[in-house]
């Protein structure tokens, strides 16, 4: 009974100081975890990633900004282009000028006035012979 006894106790101590051991482990694996999760190297890896981000998102939008004021500048371009008199003078059309002032009307001139009608290449000096509306 003796021999018994001494042996059971020493199973039920040594599955004590296992369950000791495991338990001590799982608490250095927790306190392990808890201190990974707050080290300064992870949490300056970690503003070293947002930073990175931050620069890549913040490249991107620039990039795509640059492209907008690109296309923007080129249909403003367009529009001067196409707005220069003398583009329209080489699609055939004049500009009439009576003392410096342009005209858009007959009515805008006497019989016997002076004009100025600036053509694509060179310009005309006329005197008005009739006025028709």
């Amino acid at each position: 009974d003796l021999a018994y006894f001494v042996q059971d106790l020493g199973n039920r101590l040594a599955e004590g100081v296992s369950v000791q051991i495991d338990e001590r482990r799982r608490m250095v694996e927790t306190e392990s975890r808890l201190l990974a999760t707050h080290s300064p190297r992870r949490r300056i890896d970690q503003t070293r990633q947002r930073l990175d981000d931050l620069a890549a998102r913040g490249s991107r939008a620039l990039t795509a900004r640059i492209a907008l004021q690109r296309e923007r500048l080129d249909a403003r371009q367009r529009a001067l282009i196409s707005a220069d008199p003398r583009a329209i003078l080489r699609r055939g059309y004049a500009i009439v000028e009576s003392e410096g002032q342009r005209l858009t009307a007959a009515q805008q001139t006497a019989a016997g006035a002076s004009l100025d009608i600036y053509l694509a290449q060179g310009r005309l000096r006329a005197t008005v012979s009739e006025i028709e509306d």
